[in-house]
């Protein structure tokens, strides 16, 4: 694995995670890793990939929340020539393209019960066949699937099938979040100045450190990147300051992590704050007064409030769980 795509840290959290790796990777397992956004998830699974025996073979990812379902099976499955509008010639699907490799679902739980019925089945069976063709293609791929959600609740709920979920819960990894392994910051940091400093030597002043090392990190791994990278451009090659972090943060934290910015506009108004901060609390206000209206004028319908915002699914689904807004 190049060292751009690597798991960094050594924390006790990062080393169960590196052991329970080693001890899947060179089986066949499904694996299922869980945890929030963030966190690395893709990243596990491509060291699955390269510690097992198919590391020489394809390693493909797609995100299934980021798809339509129609999308989603011809991604999956491939489809045939003039299977739907646009398709002028037949199409392997992943499956077929990580043959003999591994196959890395994201966000499997959030996908559709006709969409669940088809993995089920590929799983199973371990075969595929493509929209708009009768013809039934053997496969053998290694599955690696993640979720941010909790798929037993949603087994209970009657939206996630109990049979898929048990042939994906076979092996499960938890990936801790970025504020349970705290010691792994400072590596961390230093990876990505690394990566993004252009080959220059950039310092980190210790305030700067103690500010990344405090912060709860709601976004987790990802989080952090962005916030390393735009302290890096706000720093103008002195490195990372502590007030290039303190502007990064306060521009880079979601949603759901300001209510002490809320509380202290309360009591006043957006102008009693600093300038990034008022403008944070005014984003948080219109966000989720916006979704609200979206949701009311589609009668609770989350497809049809998407539409009227003129979003994908998806991304509105975001949205509402940053605003917290989402159904538990």
């Amino acid at each position: 694995m190049s060292t751009r795509h690597r798991l960094v840290g050594d924390s006790p959290a990062m080393r169960q995670v590196l052991d329970l790796v080693d001890s899947v990777a060179a089986t066949p397992v499904t694996v299922l890793l869980v945890g929030e956004s963030g966190t690395g998830k893709e990243l596990v699974a491509r060291t699955i990939a390269e510690r097992s025996p198919r590391s020489g073979r394809p390693f493909l990812a797609v995100n299934c929340s980021a798809l339509a379902d129609s999308l989603l099976e011809s991604e999956l499955f491939g489809h045939a020539r003039g299977a739907f509008t646009g398709a002028v010639d037949a199409r392997r699907g992943l499956f077929e393209e990580a043959d003999g490799g591994t196959l890395f679902l994201d966000e499997v739980g959030d996908i559709s019960p006709a969409m669940q019925v088809r993995l089920l089945r590929a799983l199973q069976e371990g075969e595929v066949k493509p929209l708009g063709s009768s013809q039934v293609r053997r496969v053998d791929v290694r599955v690696v699937t993640a979720t941010n959600r909790d798929l037993r609740a949603a087994v209970r709920a009657g939206t996630f099938r109990a049979d898929l979920f048990y042939r994906l819960d076979v092996f499960r990894i938890r990936i801790p979040p970025l504020r349970a392994r705290r010691e792994d910051i400072p590596p961390l940091v230093e990876h990505f100045l690394e990566r993004h400093a252009g080959g220059t030597q950039q310092p980190i002043e210790p305030a700067a450190l103690e500010l990344l090392l405090a912060h709860p990190w709601p976004g987790n791994v990802r989080e952090l990147e962005n916030v390393v990278q735009r302290a890096l451009v706000l720093g103008r090659g002195a490195g990372i300051t502590a007030p290039a972090v303190r502007a990064s943060l306060q521009v880079t934290t979601p949603i759901e992590t300001l209510p002490a910015i809320a509380a202290s506009a309360a009591s006043g108004g957006p102008a009693d704050l600093p300038f990034l901060e008022a403008r944070a609390h005014t984003l948080e206000s219109f966000t989720r007064s916006y979704l609200e209206d979206a949701l009311r004028r589609a009668d609770g319908q989350i497809a049809r409030a998407a539409r009227l915002a003129g979003m994908d699914k998806s991304n509105f689904r975001r949205l509402l769980r940053r605003a917290g807004l989402a159904r538990p």
